[in-house]
């Protein structure tokens, strides 16, 4: 089905609302605003994008655990060392709230966790370190406000995007799959 890209364009836009909509219900509840975190290596958990990931610390298969048994939320955020011990300074203040759909143990132990990103979050402090890291969380707002500027650069964009498109047949065939 060949679709506009105007398709498109609504589509981020719906997204976006839908993620403020969720942000609003996970975050202002105050039982959620604490989350377990989970400590990423060489890896970058982003909203609606989903990933495989290999959980081995034993923290991190607490952090997990204790997701699963309650909401399946948890809070990803990068660390800025690849050492395994890590502490409070090592890791990123901005993550992304994660949905867990499936675990998998395998059988070293590692357990294998599908996940979808879901929104950006800001660390505001550490609540626990055992028996797995729990962090307090607010919304971080990504989004800028908008311009005469962004908007005459979206349409430049996607001027060139169309032309690029008209231009190479294979990327045509790829946008009516789009």
């Amino acid at each position: 089905v060949k679709r506009p890209l105007f398709y498109w364009l609504f589509s981020l836009q719906t997204w976006k609302v839908w993620e403020e909509g969720l942000m609003a219900m996970i975050v202002n509840k105050k039982s959620k605003n604490e989350m377990p975190l989970i400590a990423l290596k060489n890896v970058v958990l982003f909203p609606r994008i989903a990933m495989p990931l290999m959980i081995q610390r034993p923290k991190s298969v607490a952090a997990i655990t204790e997701a699963m048994a309650k909401d399946k939320m948890i809070v990803f955020a990068g660390q800025k060392s690849p050492k395994d011990n890590i502490e409070q300074s090592g890791i990123y203040k901005i993550g992304t709230i994660g949905k867990v759909f499936e675990v998998h143990k395998m059988l070293d132990g590692t357990l294998r966790a599908d996940v979808e990103g879901v929104a950006r979050v800001k660390i505001k402090s550490f609540l626990q370190e055992e028996p797995f890291l729990k962090v307090a969380v607010e919304k971080y707002n990504t989004t800028s406000e908008s311009s005469v500027e962004i908007n005459v650069l979206m349409r430049a964009v996607s001027g060139q995007l169309r032309k690029i498109i008209s231009a190479k047949p294979v990327l045509g065939q790829l946008s009516e799959v789009m």
